[in-house]
């Protein structure tokens, strides 16, 4: 098929800015045909398919100091940074309604990258029911050490950005032949080792060996995928990403900060919007 994809890459708060460049997509009626989600990107990216604009904006801004939503207590109670009960379930239900039915009619599929913890593989759910559904966006953004696995179907799943941070190759490989990716990181950034791999292979690598074996090189993947990005821009690959060094951490509680770069992903997709259009429909 001739399919134009979207993916959104993690990094907590960073996503941010890809909300910014989502809320522009909306604004210009600018759609795919499927849409692959990791981690943050898959909690913020659902608001793209409900067409919800600044949903994320407004949620992240109203209940960042809110202990339920993400807390070092929320860990200490539920196991749990992020709140599960609070993030999935009042929130979506009775607090910032999601349109569940926007999400069902809008022809464009999601997924949501997860890592399989069992096999040490990733792999790619279809959410087709938002309401139903919603543990796959939860799978995908928990990520490990201060997250509790997520069961769905009899499988343990966690943070999909351990395994396929940037699934633009595959997205390439089944059937679309274009591909829009919005980074959180600024060009030149090189992933390296991370500090929690020790931990890691504490918690999990016993009973998990692969899962702890593929954190532990997860550097590796993520500098590829974006090596395959260089090479494919201005051809199959559409590319946004922060001008400059994001000075935002993957929890950010500083406002200004975190305001400022939802607006500076806005004006970015603003400023190149008729070259996506050109891109798209070639």
């Amino acid at each position: 098929m001739d399919g134009r994809a979207l993916i959104l890459e993690g990094g907590g708060s960073r996503g941010l800015y890809t909300a910014g460049v989502l809320d522009a997509f909306l604004d210009y009626n600018i759609e795919f045909d499927n849409c692959y989600s990791v981690s943050a990107g898959a909690t913020f990216g659902q608001n793209f398919i409900t067409k919800q604009k600044k949903r994320t904006y407004d949620i992240t801004m109203k209940y960042m100091n809110d202990w339920r939503y993400c807390s070092k207590r929320s860990l200490f109670l539920t196991g749990d940074m992020v709140g599960v009960k609070f993030v999935y379930d009042t929130l979506p239900n009775k607090l910032e309604p999601a349109d569940y039915e926007t999400f069902k009619k809008n022809p464009c599929r999601f997924y949501t990258v997860c890592a399989n913890v069992e096999t040490g593989e990733v792999e790619y759910l279809h959410v087709e029911d938002l309401k139903r559904d919603m543990d796959m966006v939860r799978a995908s953004a928990s990520l490990p050490i201060i997250s509790r696995m997520v069961h769905i179907n009899g499988k343990k799943y966690l943070d999909g950005g351990i395994l396929d941070s940037i699934p633009a190759k595959y997205s390439l490989e089944h059937g679309n032949s274009k591909a829009v990716v919005i980074l959180t990181q600024h060009k030149g950034f090189v992933k390296k080792p991370s500090s929690e791999v020790t931990y890691i292979k504490k918690l999990y690598g016993r009973k998990y060996p692969k899962f702890a074996e593929a954190a532990a090189s997860r550097h590796v993947r993520y500098n590829e995928a974006l090596a395959f990005i260089d090479e494919h821009e201005g051809k199959d690959v559409f590319v946004f990403r922060p001008k400059e060094p994001v000075e935002v951490a993957r929890m950010e509680l500083d406002r200004e900060k975190l305001d400022k770069l939802y607006h500076d992903g806005y004006r970015d997709a603003v400023e190149r919007m008729e070259e996506l259009k050109q891109f798209l429909a070639k």
